[in-house]
This record gives structure tokens, sequence and C-alpha cells, in this order.
């Protein structure tokens, strides 16, 4: 039996997600599995860590934060400190910056292999100053140094990890994310009488978090250049976060507020997947996400932004369309012509789950991440 610490302070979002498939996805017979969490930022993902104790693995909370705080910080090692003191664990798996930071340090004073999934590298946000850029690539190099493997989940967020000489390539191993097909294919979809949307309105979603990341002032206003063509036009934002009252103010003074709705936070986003004439994920930088790999999955025709994560899973022009992250314009542009073509959609979104297919199975990830933990622990 192999004994892995999993640990994460972002509980929610594809963080989530991902921890959740790697938890419910890895054989309980072969590892025996602790999470520890922050539950600063994601209060909902209580579902989630009781369905981990259900089956049978053991759930930490403790004082982790997404803030910089130094007291709070130490704190919150020492606490991981603690926990591995505890515990026998062969492993410390840790995902997201902060607890990949903080775990691989008491993973290195307890003397235990570490292994990092970034889940998009924070200097690559350019929400924070350039100074605070280099400041977290500095961090990550630092702790780079003494972690047994990283895991990036996309080819992307690999090829940064090299751009940003985080690690050399011996240490680097892509485990890109994936999703439950079946899973995601059997959910009962919404349909657009239930949500007051009539067959010929325009109609698109994007899901995500609320946030700069996400790109959603830029879509707000492409959108604009949308409802302008087709004037019952409605874009849905499932989903919410920081950035939502300054959104709905955008929408509102760009005199839109009437085509686009906040969804807010949803249990099962991807049912409102079916309803949409196309999907867009406007990011300003990406990890690999979930979101568009579900409505590719879904067969929906999908626009995304060029950035690492999105690019590695759209082929433009086959399996969806690209255009440059931060471009409203080009947005626009992007927006009105599959608006105006339902072949092209229709081609986009069958060839789009017919890659899924072959691409995005979760058990694949799984399987790997599984295969580097006996490596780690010595039994390959």
């Amino acid at each position: 039996m192999t004994r892995v610490l999993l640990v994460l302070e972002a509980t929610e979002g594809g963080t989530l997600t991902h921890l959740r498939d790697l938890v419910l996805g890895l054989d309980p017979a072969e590892f025996e599995l602790t999470v520890a969490v922050g539950l600063s930022r994601g209060p909902g993902a209580e579902a989630d860590l009781e369905r981990f104790r259900q089956r049978g693995v053991t759930v930490l909370v403790g004082p982790m934060q997404r803030a910089i705080r130094p007291w709070a910080d130490l704190r919150a090692l020492l606490w991981l400190r603690g926990v591995l003191a505890r515990g026998r664990f062969d492993i410390v798996h840790a995902h997201s910056s902060k607890a990949g930071l903080l775990a691989r340090l008491a993973a290195r004073w307890a003397g235990v292999p570490s292994l990092y999934t970034p889940n998009g590298w924070a200097f690559l946000n350019d929400e924070f100053a350039p100074r605070r850029r280099r400041l977290f690539a500095a961090l990550e190099r630092w702790a780079g140094r003494w972690s047994t493997a990283i895991l990036p989940v996309s080819v992307g967020e690999y090829q940064a990890a090299l751009d940003w000489h985080i690690a050399p390539p011996d240490k680097l191993i892509t485990a890109r994310n994936g999703i439950d097909l079946a899973a995601l294919r059997a959910l009962t979809p919404l349909t657009r009488a239930e949500l007051g949307l009539t067959a010929d309105q325009l109609v698109a979603v994007t899901i995500g978090r609320r946030a700069e990341q996400k790109g959603d002032r830029h879509l707000l206003d492409a959108w604009r250049t949308v409802v302008a063509t087709y004037p019952d036009a409605v874009l849905l934002l499932v989903g919410d976060g920081p950035l939502e009252p300054e959104l709905r103010a955008q929408a509102d003074g760009l005199g839109i507020a009437d085509h686009v709705r906040f969804v807010g936070r949803v249990s099962q986003a991807p049912r409102y997947l079916p309803v949409a004439d196309l999907f867009v994920l406007p990011s300003l930088f990406e990890g690999c996400p979930y979101a568009l790999m579900e409505a590719m999955a879904l067969g929906r025709p999908c626009l995304a932004t060029a950035v690492q994560g999105s690019a590695e899973l759209i082929d433009d022009g086959v399996t969806g369309r690209l255009v440059p992250p931060a471009d409203s314009t080009a947005l626009a542009a992007a927006l009105l012509a599959l608006a105006g073509d339902a072949t092209l959609r229709a081609r986009l979104g069958a060839a789009a789950s017919a890659w899924a297919d072959e691409a995005l199975d979760v058990r694949r990830q799984v399987a790997l991440v599984a295969d580097v933990y006996r490596r780690v622990a010595g039994r390959l």
C-alpha cells in the first residue's frame, strides 16, 4: 500500500476537479490517500470532501489561504509539517502554487519525496505586476530544485516550465487533464424552455470563475457587437467570482444588460452547454481548462483564445476556433462568423466530440499519475 498525501489550497474550479478525479480514480486497494486542504477560497467544496470520506479517504482541513501573508503562511507550513510528522507517507503530491510551495517545503523537512501539479503557473498571470510574477517564478525555481517530479497538466504548461527554467526536462512529466466522458454525457441537459429561451435565439455560454483570468471584460465588449447584429442574442455566464459586480456594471454601461445573464455558481455547469449555439472561453491564461474540454466532448462549437492549454485542445478551424487573447475585435468577428454559419458550427462540434473520445478520457491521466506514484515509491 502506497500512502499519499495530496495537498490543495484552492478548493474550487478546475483545481478541485483535478483533485476529485485523482481521489475518486485511484485504486483504494493500492493507494491510501489523505487529502489536506484549505477552505478559505472554496467553502463549497464540502460536498466533494464528503465524497472523499465516504471512499475511505482521510480529509484534513487546515489554515492555508491564497494571499501571501508571512505569518499565516508560516502557520500553514507548521500545520503541514505536523501532518507529515504524524503520518507515514510515501509521497506528498501538492497542487497549485500556494500548496505547492508549502507542501514541498514541509516534505523536504520530513524527507518525503514530493510531486507538484501547477494547475496554471502563477507567473504567467497578467493580473500580477511584473515584479510579483518574477518573484513567483523565482519561488517555483527554488521549490523545483527539491521536487522529485513536476506534473504539468498540459504541453503548454510543460513548455512554460522549460522556458522559465523552473525545472529540467528529466523532472517534468506531462499528465494532461481529462474528463469522465461517460458521466458527462449522462447528465440531464437543461432545455431552452427551462431557461426562458426560444429556439431561434442566438445563445452563447461561458463557464468559469468570474475573475480577471477568464477575460470576461473582453467578451462583454465583443458581445455588444454581436447584439447589434442579433438583437435577441443572450450570453450565459455560468460561475461566480470577485469580478461579477464590475462585469454587471460593464454590461449595463454597454447597454447589453438584458442580453447577459449571470447564472452564478451551479452544481452541474455542463448541463447548460446543450442549450448553446456556441461555447466561448476568452481566457488570458489557462492550464488545461475543464470547461472547454467538456464543451468539446458534448459537441459544442467552441471559440477560445490562443493561450496555453486552450490552444493545445483546439485545432483552429478543425475542432474549434482560436483568436488572440485580450482582443475584443477579433473575438467579436469570430463570434459573428460562427453565429452566421450553422453548417460550420455543426462541423466543428462533431470534430471536437470525436477528438475528445480519442484524447480526453480521464482514465489516461489517472493511470499516468498512478504509474508516477509507483515509480516514486520504488515499486517499479
